[in-house]
């Protein structure tokens, strides 16, 4: 679906994004990856 944009992000970063349905709540969890980490 955003392949073009996973491929132009997973050269710098990498986002990971997902959530769950929990007893009517929805809970989101992003995590982020940066190849270097001292650039940031």
């Amino acid at each position: 679906m955003v392949a073009p944009l996973q491929e132009k992000q997973s050269s710098e970063s990498s986002l990971t994004i997902s959530y769950e349905v929990e007893n009517g709540k929805v809970k989101f969890k992003v995590r982020v990856g940066k190849g270097s980490p001292g650039s940031a």
